[in-house]
């Protein structure tokens, strides 16, 4: 969606980045698939079908900062979790494998969705469906200082 909606070449590249990792992965985790006895998934979770239509409403800045937040950030969050839980704790090493080859590779997309982002780690997400207000979309400033 991102290659065909975005029109910021940055964006572009971060998307066909996000391609590859995860057709790498996939390929991985469809090869140790049947030696689990489990079967990956060919669709979307409901969840991601969520995102993704709400995704396929949004068109220019707007869809490049929703696509960079939830696919570059959340995203990159929440595998980091996954992926570190696995790589400690895990029992199988083929999955062990992939979950310390991935890390980096999230390390580095989450990174790169930070800098492009200005996200910083419990910073605030700037809503993409808020109304404008007329200001430049950031949020109240509060002006009272802590006590030292």
């Amino acid at each position: 969606m991102a290659l065909q909606r975005s029109t910021n070449a940055a964006v572009k590249q971060f998307a066909q980045a996000e391609i590859n990792e995860q057709q790498d992965v996939r390929n991985n985790l469809s090869r140790i698939a049947p030696k689990l006895g489990v079967t990956v998934p060919t669709t979307p979770n409901a969840r991601n079908q969520a995102i993704s239509a709400r995704m396929s409403q949004l068109r220019g800045e707007n869809f490049d900062k929703a696509f960079l937040q939830e696919a570059g950030i959340n995203a990159h969050l929440e595998n980091a979790s996954v992926y570190q839980r696995e790589a400690a704790f895990g029992q199988n090493q083929d999955l062990i494998a992939v979950a310390n080859k991935g890390l980096p590779i999230i390390s580095n997309h989450f990174n790169t969705a930070s800098s492009l982002t200005n996200y910083r780690v419990a910073g605030l997400i700037q809503h993409i469906n808020t109304p404008s207000t007329g200001t430049s979309g950031t949020a109240p400033q509060n002006n009272n200082t802590a006590p030292q």
